[in-house]
């Protein structure tokens, strides 16, 4: 009975360790994926994911952190910031212009609520 009571924690506990890591793991790949596949919409949701979660500083510093989040991806060769100004839209823009691993260009544009620094995925263009 020690010995049935043993095997089944024992693999409880595999089947728990395998399973929560996968589950606190976010796939690191997806937003290349989608870039491989031209998936704009779910590429645009991880860059969405990463530029709301910047909440506490100054737009300029929300949007190079996700900016070095972009750089960090394995198929983004470049990610630059412009801080020339804001694009004078409603609401206001910032831009990254990201270079791919495989020399394909993109801009990406970022909504910007200036009084709390807080951005959000608009679109890509090229």
């Amino acid at each position: 009975m020690t010995r049935i009571l043993l095997l089944l924690s024992a693999g409880l506990l595999l089947v728990c360790s395998s399973g929560c890591s996968k589950q606190d793991q976010k796939d690191p790949s997806l937003f290349c994926q989608a870039m491989e596949g031209n998936d704009l919409v779910v590429a645009g949701n991880e860059i969405d994911i990463q530029a709301k979660a910047q909440t506490n500083a100054e737009w300029e510093v929300n949007t190079q952190k996700v900016a070095d989040w972009l750089v960090a991806q394995d198929c983004v060769k470049e990610a630059e910031t412009s801080f020339g100004g804001l694009i004078e839209t409603l609401p206001p823009q910032t831009e990254i212009f990201l270079v791919m691993e495989d020399g394909t260009q993109w801009v990406i544009d970022l909504y910007v609520d200036e009084d709390n620094g807080n951005i959000w995925f608009n679109r890509f263009h090229e």
